[in-house]
């Protein structure tokens, strides 16, 4: 008994002809057409993660550029004394300057902790900024 397979195909000129091909060729065939569908429905894992990880970038980015609290500016307290606070948001550091020296610092959330030589202050940032001490600064301009 044969183990041919016949196969009807269309050629170019729309006639049908006939063909005897092997379980081989016909298994062969049938890998490469199978083939050919799975590379073009699904794209390679390592360009889908790619696209992942460029899409969590891009929404970090628009968070801290629009959507994140920016503290920089010009702070007067109570007895008019004027500081200038530098912030960072990619990374939450603040530098402020009181007009004699420079702090150092770092933002969570609205908490606000400052460090001078060894002594730290540490404030509530909501519209206002309220330390621990009992002082209250006000922003002069955004």
């Amino acid at each position: 008994m044969d183990n041919s397979v016949l196969v009807r195909s269309n050629n170019l000129n729309n006639e049908f002809s006939t063909e005897i091909v092997s379980p081989e060729t016909e298994y062969n065939n049938m890998e490469r057409v199978r083939n050919i569908i799975y590379r073009s429905e699904n794209p390679h894992p390592i360009i889908i993660a790619i696209i992942i990880l460029g899409a969590i970038f891009v929404f970090y980015i628009i968070y801290v550029c629009k959507f994140k609290n920016d503290y920089s500016g010009h702070w007067t307290d109570e007895k008019g004394n004027i500081y200038t606070i530098e912030h960072d948001k990619f990374r939450n550091t603040i530098v402020v300057n009181d007009g004699k020296h420079n702090k150092h610092g770092m933002i969570h959330g609205s908490v606000i902790i400052v460090y001078d030589d060894g002594v730290t202050d540490m404030g509530v940032a909501l519209g206002e900024i309220h330390w621990v001490d009992g002082t209250k600064w006000i922003r002069k301009n955004h």
